[in-house]
């Protein structure tokens, strides 16, 4: 049986973590809402988080946490999986040929923009998206 003591503890465990939000699904996309709302009808400012080589939405997630301002933060998870997490570019990217590099850049661009305009036609969105990562 759990005391008292304990039961307390366990419930300010679990309201001292954030809640891990959805994840959705666009163009070819996964990405997660880490925001204030992630209903469509609020108009909210949007930011479109990219993580590090080898991040995703979990690793990205707590490096916004610190906005106040109301917005939809989209945490965006790059599109091939790689050990522990994702990258923006395939397997062995690093040993193309520089024309065979800008290739894959130029095709992944694109692809985001594809997401971009998506997903701001998707989320009633204030003004052009913020995009930032490292």
């Amino acid at each position: 049986m759990l005391t008292r003591a304990t039961v307390v503890l366990l419930i300010l465990v679990l309201v001292s973590f954030p809640a891990r939000s959805d994840i959705f699904e666009t163009a070819g996309f996964s990405y997660e809402i880490a925001a204030t709302s992630s209903e469509p009808d609020v108009k909210l400012p949007m930011v479109v988080a990219l993580h590090f080589i080898g991040g995703s939405h979990e690793t990205s997630r707590e490096d916004y946490a610190h906005i106040k301002k109301p917005s939809r933060i989209l945490l965006l998870a790059g599109p091939y999986e790689i050990e522990g997490g994702y990258s923006w570019f395939p397997d062995g990217y690093y040993e193309m040929a520089a024309e065979a590099q800008s290739r894959v850049t130029l095709e992944i661009a694109d692809r985001r923009s594809v997401f971009l305009s998506k997903v701001t036609q998707k989320y009633n969105t204030d003004g052009l998206p913020i995009i930032t990562g490292y």
